[in-house]
Order: C-alpha cells, then sequence, then structure tokens
C-alpha cells in the first residue's frame, strides 16, 4: 500500500496561505485528526513531513484501474473499459479544491483530470457504440465541465444528442464551442468537429 507524505510547510501554505501560524495551525490540526482516527500511529510525523501510513485512498485505487485500462487499451479493449469502468465509479471530481494551488497540489490534480478524461472518453464511445446515448451524454457534460476546450467530449456530446433526438441542443452545443474557441484561443473547431456538426445537420 503506498504511503501518502507531503513536508509541513507545504502543507501549512496550502492550508492557511500566508498565514505566519500555519505550521502551528497544522500541528494543532495533526493532534485533533490522530484523535478522530484513534491511532495516533496512522498519521506520523518525521523529518518534517507528515505522512499517512498504511491507509487506502479512492484516488489511488481510482489512478491504478486508470493505469491498467490504459495498459491494456490496445491489446485487450473489452479488459480495458472494465477496468476504466470501475474507475470511473470511484471519482469524485477535481481533487482538492481550486483554492489549493500548492505544487504537488496541482501536480496530482492535473494528473487525475487527465485519467479521468480518457477513461470517460473511452467509456463514452463504448456507451454511444452500444446505444445508450443518455449514459455517453452524461461522461461528456462532466468533461466539458472540467475542461471546455476538450473536443473530444464537445463531439460525444453533439452525438449522443443527435441520438437522443435532441438536434437543436447539438447545434447549440457546436455553437457555443466555436465561440469558446474563438474568444480563448482564436481558432475554429478541429475538422472532425466540423464533420460531426455537418451530420447532425443532414439529420
Amino acid at each position: 500500500m503506498p504511503s501518502h507524505h507531503a513536508p509541513k510547510d507545504e502543507i501549512a501554505e496550502a492550508l492557511w496561505p500566508e498565514d505566519a501560524n500555519g505550521v502551528k495551525n497544522l500541528h494543532a490540526a495533526a493532534h485533533d485528526v490522530r484523535g478522530w482516527l484513534g491511532d495516533g500511529a496512522l498519521l506520523a510525523y518525521s523529518s518534517s513531513e507528515y505522512s499517512l501510513q498504511s491507509c487506502s485512498i479512492d484516488i489511488d485505487e481510482f489512478e491504478q484501474l486508470a493505469k491498467r485500462g490504459r495498459g491494456l487499451w490496445a491489446a485487450d479493449p473489452a479488459s480495458a473499459l472494465d477496468y476504466y469502468r470501475a474507475a470511473l465509479l470511484i471519482y469524485r471530481g477535481p481533487f482538492l479544491p481550486d483554492e489549493l494551488y500548492a505544487e504537488w497540489i496541482t501536480t496530482r490534480r492535473h494528473r487525475l483530470q487527465e485519467r479521468f478524461v480518457d477513461a470517460a472518453l473511452k467509456v463514452g464511445r463504448c456507451l454511444l457504440d452500444e446505444n445508450d446515448p443518455e449514459g455517453a451524454l452524461e461522461l461528456a457534460v462532466e468533461i466539458s465541465q472540467l475542461d471546455e476546450a476538450i473536443e473530444d467530449a464537445a463531439r460525444l456530446e453533439m452525438e449522443a444528442l443527435a441520438r437522443l433526438g435532441r438536434r437543436g441542443q447539438a447545434l447549440r452545443r457546436f455553437e457555443r464551442l466555436r465561440l469558446f474557441l474563438n474568444r480563448e484561443f482564436h481558432c475554429r473547431p478541429d475538422p472532425a468537429t466540423e464533420a460531426v456538426r455537418t451530420r447532425v445537420l443532414s439529420l
């Protein structure tokens, strides 16, 4: 089971930014946490680092499942999808609040988000192929809420809406993407996204 550790200064800065009493607050909070856990050994302090010992943490399980899915995708997509589906059942959104931006937090947050997007897109596409456009739509929307610029998610959303007979909403989704890309990046949607719009228009 992996260990989880971080320097006390980084934890204090993340939780109490620019507070001269941050480390003192952290030590007090750690004392309380040990009391709540009922086992002081679970939250250890050594060499200016706090660490959790012998704890199962959901984001570790999520990462392991997503990693196995990615590793199997080329050779055994059916098994890979099983791992991806299991990973998605665990994912609960971005890692820690956005207000916490220490390097170790933002790095982990970005990696977890990338793995979620990879899993959600593959499972979403599979759901569409299995004639479950509602499931595919739900995943596509969840991805877009994380990052509006992911065109694969926009295409999946448009196709799912079209399958559900919601042609107008599919076209409005394209327009929203077009406006976003023009405003943020001064570019148009990819040709693949334009092609999905053309297919929706022809329905």
